[in-house]
């Protein structure tokens, strides 16, 4: 347990292929510790390490191989690794609100014996690795949503009352899941996820473990309808304009109002003499494209380092083509030629990305080294002819035949603000163009160059909260719901 005593901060990894220079990046970035799901790797079984999921008997020993050469590397970048799994027998991992979650772990106790041996026989595996730092056994358990429950009240509580000591019964799947790693491992942490996907909500239904290398997890305690872009579709910002209730109007919030989000973990400790140092909040995420998504990081962030809790956002460098929480993009769309480009076979999409500083990232690396939040540089610092020259540029490329071409013009002039407002008449006229990719970069040109101001260019926008593409409906909600906000501050 001697490496949490003190506060740590890091972040998350759960990649579909392993990068050389990924540990690397990691610790120049200033994390201390990575919470790595290694489910998605390639491995010549059908699921990596547990082989199949449906019938779980042995770990792929050369899929064990693998991981040691990545937790090799790991410790030698000094990066420490909370080991988690997504998946466990019975249980593929899935999005719920994309696919039908995956419940037989928690109806089945076969599943439960199978998850209990794969874990006994991984922590005899690794249990002398230097890079681990904790086992999470399984992240975002869904013991209650296999059985319609998404929320605590007394319908859950009653029903928590009579599952216990059945496949329901996640405190009792804990408890042998711990016991189980224990007889090949004693003394790396535990660390322990519960109910409702991890919610801060969650825990004080978790009952305790009597081992004192145990640690309890939450993850991201703003509501979901808030901190993803297909929930929030541009109608809350942090804190101006929050849900008062789940899908409902938008109200100020104060530092306070997050912080009663954090209310149960703070009784789970009180009731179950738990030490700071055992909480972490191991995931926490906002999708980068909403606004007020930096400052909801900086209350979030600080709110966890005055309870001393670790910490670590979700995650640093995500691969695959999807860049809502890659915070190193700043809040673009993606532009479509990264869109065309990134789902071509054989396409390494983290290749195409554009990492820079702004002020999402900017909040997160400071955090991470204990350093002031610096602005975001300005990437246009152009000569005043040059700049002219250069907005003529885009302006003209705005009336090129290929889409690919106007697409990343609007997206150039948006990196330009105020001074490309010359261009305001040519990307109005793309508001109706017939690649919806386009239309989206216009919506956002015309946001950043600031040309909401003018009730024509507003009125226009707002007849596309109507358009056929949901991309672009989100984008007018985030162009309007932006004016509003800075309406709001002025």
């Amino acid at each position: 347990m001697h490496f949490w005593r003190e506060q740590k901060r890091g972040s998350n990894a759960f990649l579909h292929n392993y990068r050389p220079d990924y540990f690397k990046e990691a610790k120049a970035a200033g994390i201390q510790y990575l919470r790595y799901g290694p489910d998605l790797l390639p491995s010549d079984s059908k699921d990596f390490l547990i082989g199949d999921l449906d019938n779980f008997t042995h770990i792929n020993q050369k899929d064990l191989a693998t991981l040691r050469s990545i937790l090799d590397d790991a410790y030698n970048n000094g990066i420490g690794i909370v080991l988690t799994m997504f998946e466990l027998p019975g249980h593929r991992y899935g999005n719920p609100r994309e696919v039908e979650t995956d419940c037989r772990l928690w109806q089945d106790e076969q599943f439960w014996f199978q998850s209990f041996e794969f874990w006994k026989q991984l922590a005899e595996a690794l249990k002398d690795h230097p890079a681990i730092v904790a086992y999470n056994p399984i992240n975002e358990p869904v013991a209650a949503y296999a059985y319609g429950f998404e929320d605590p009240g007394r319908r859950f509580t009653r029903w928590l009352d009579n599952t216990r000591g059945t496949t329901a019964d996640l405190n009792l799947f804990n408890k042998l899941m711990v016991t189980s790693i224990r007889e090949a491992d004693k003394l790396t942490p535990i660390m322990l996820d519960g109910y409702f996907w991890a919610d801060p909500k969650g825990l004080p239904y978790m009952e305790a473990i009597e081992d004192p290398n145990i640690l309890y997890a939450f993850h991201n305690p703003a509501p979901w309808i808030f901190s993803s872009l297909e929930g929030n579709k541009g109608k809350y910002s942090y804190p101006a304009a929050m849900p008062k209730y789940w899908n409902g109007p938008a109200v100020p919030w104060t530092l306070n109002d997050l912080e009663t989000f954090l209310d149960p973990v703070v009784l789970f400790m009180e009731k179950n003499r738990i030490q700071d140092y055992q909480i972490v909040a191991s995931e926490f995420w906002c999708n980068r494209r909403i606004h007020g998504c930096a400052e909801y990081f900086n209350d979030l962030i600080s709110l966890y380092n005055k309870n001393n809790w670790h910490w670590g956002f979700w995650q640093f460098r995500a691969d695959g083509s999807y860049t809502g929480l890659d915070y190193e993009l700043g809040d673009a769309p993606d532009s479509g030629l990264y869109i065309v480009k990134s789902h071509k076979k054989g396409i390494d999409p983290d290749k195409l990305k554009s990492r820079s500083p702004n002020p999402v990232w900017n909040v997160l690396s400071a955090a991470l080294k204990e350093e002031e939040i610096t602005d975001a540089a300005d990437t246009r610092t152009l000569p005043v002819p040059a700049l002219e020259e250069e907005i003529n540029r885009l302006i003209t490329a705005l009336h090129n035949e290929e889409w690919i071409v106007q697409d990343a013009a609007a997206l150039d002039l948006a990196e330009m603000g105020s001074k490309a407002y010359g261009a305001v008449p040519h990307l109005l006229v793309l508001l109706e163009h017939e690649e919806w990719i386009v239309r989206r970069s216009s919506i956002y040109a015309l946001s950043k160059i600031g040309a909401l101001q003018d009730r024509m260019i507003r009125n226009a926008i707002r007849k596309l909260k109507k358009d056929p593409e949901e991309h672009v409906r989100i984008e007018a909600n985030l162009a309007l719901g932006l004016l509003r906000i800075d309406k709001r501050a002025q």
